[in-house]
């Protein structure tokens, strides 16, 4: 994930790493924040899904399927790139 401090914004990168065709199940992430969570559903499209949103506050943490009910590797990154 990604976050940009100039439009308040979270862009969510999901990718899918196995060698077979992406799996369309949707996908629930939880964003941290300091005010609380918030829960989005990706609905993945293809092998790399991404959302853009808005928030008041700066995330904290983002947790993939917080609760297990996709079977799953995850990995959850934190892209400390150019802000935009």
């Amino acid at each position: 994930w990604v976050w940009s401090e100039k439009t308040n914004k979270v862009k969510l990168i999901l990718k899918q790493l196995q060698p077979e065709p992406a799996f369309p199940n949707a996908v629930p992430i939880d964003i941290i924040t300091a005010s609380g969570k918030r829960r989005v559903i990706l609905k993945p499209t293809g092998k790399q899904t991404l959302e853009e949103l808005k928030l008041k506050d700066a995330p904290t943490g983002v947790e993939i399927d917080p609760d297990n009910t996709i079977l799953r590797d995850a990995r959850v990154s934190e892209d400390h790139g150019p802000k935009r």
